[in-house]
């Protein structure tokens, strides 16, 4: 089972390297440009506050901590909307070519002719996606914390612990959906 694992991490190396590229550029983006965001904070906070309360509740606004604390502006520029489209893109993608594309590949009998059972193969191809998805989630997310310390942003590490196992399940369900779907419709 080892074997298959680590074959299939290195078969899905390239999709982890640039998606996580992706997120550590977008994040070093985010860090970098807050502490300008956070000195002009007052006069967005105002700005906010002058439209009318419809609006604010339509887009989920709440208060005006959106710019005076780091973790809110993050959820807001970086978690609502492009880490879970990243996210999703790479586990459907970790899903779909789990056992599909072998047998697209033509490597699915190779595998089906060594003496290994089918359960093994299958448990093998979901272990190796979900290390790929796990080493994504703590590299997108764990990186904001060095990168916040370099600009002398502050964080509280107990929300980022937080978010990880949130986006650990949400991933993980999207992950094993993918998996089932290659998995019958191959």
């Amino acid at each position: 089972m080892i074997a298959i694992i680590k074959k299939t991490i290195f078969l899905h190396r390239k999709k982890f390297i640039a998606i996580s590229a992706i997120c550590l550029l977008m994040i070093w983006m985010f860090v970098g440009i807050y502490p300008s965001i956070q000195a002009e904070a007052d006069e967005m906070s105002k700005l906010i506050e002058s439209y009318p309360e419809s609006f604010l509740k339509a887009f989920g606004v709440e208060g005006t901590s959106l710019f005076t604390e780091f973790e809110s502006f993050v959820c807001v520029e970086y978690y609502s909307l492009m880490w879970p489209l990243l996210a999703i893109i790479l586990v459907l993608s970790l899903g779909a070519s789990a056992i599909a594309g072998e047998v697209d590949d033509k490597t699915m009998d190779f595998l089906l002719s060594q003496p290994i059972s089918r359960s093994k193969i299958f448990i093998s191809k979901y272990i190796a996606g979900l290390l790929v998805m796990l080493a994504f989630i703590f590299f997108s997310i764990i990186t904001i914390i060095p990168l916040a310390r370099m600009y002398d942003v502050e964080v509280h590490l107990s929300n980022y612990f937080a978010i990880a196992v949130i986006s650990s399940l949400f991933s993980w369900a999207i992950y094993s959906l993918a998996f089932m779907v290659s998995s019958i419709a191959s």
